[in-house]
């Protein structure tokens, strides 16, 4: 599988986001980047044992902590990113600090905050 990973340092700002609760809560629909988690991810990125794409688009995955400066700072690029490619790239958030994403993040052995991966489409 191909992924890159890149480091980020500081943008600007902070953000705020509209959650609509009422899907399955592995699926949230977002007026911002889409919320991961892992089981989410094993639906919608790669299948877990083999870990082949399953979208026909690219996906570009923030993984973040709700206490990190540099995320926070990030946040309104992201959002803002999201609402311009959101049809070219599927634009997602990671939040390593909830019981949910912790085996997802440990998967990724991320270590900062802000990480972002790049999952190319097949």
């Amino acid at each position: 599988m191909k992924m890159f990973a890149l480091a980020v340092t500081a943008v600007v700002g902070l953000t705020a986001e509209i959650i609509d609760e009422s899907g399955p809560a592995s699926t949230k629909v977002t007026e911002s980047p889409i919320i991961l988690d892992a089981t989410s991810f094993s639906e919608l990125v790669t299948e877990e044992k083999t870990n082949r794409y399953i979208s026909d688009k690219p996906w570009f995955i923030k993984f973040y902590a709700p206490w990190c400066g540099h995320c926070k700072k990030l946040a309104p690029t992201w959002e803002d990113l999201y609402s311009k490619h959101k049809d070219e790239v599927n634009v997602a958030k990671v939040d390593c600090t909830t019981d949910e994403a912790k085996p997802l993040c440990q998967r990724f052995e991320i270590r900062g905050y802000p990480t972002l991966y790049y999952f190319p489409a097949e």
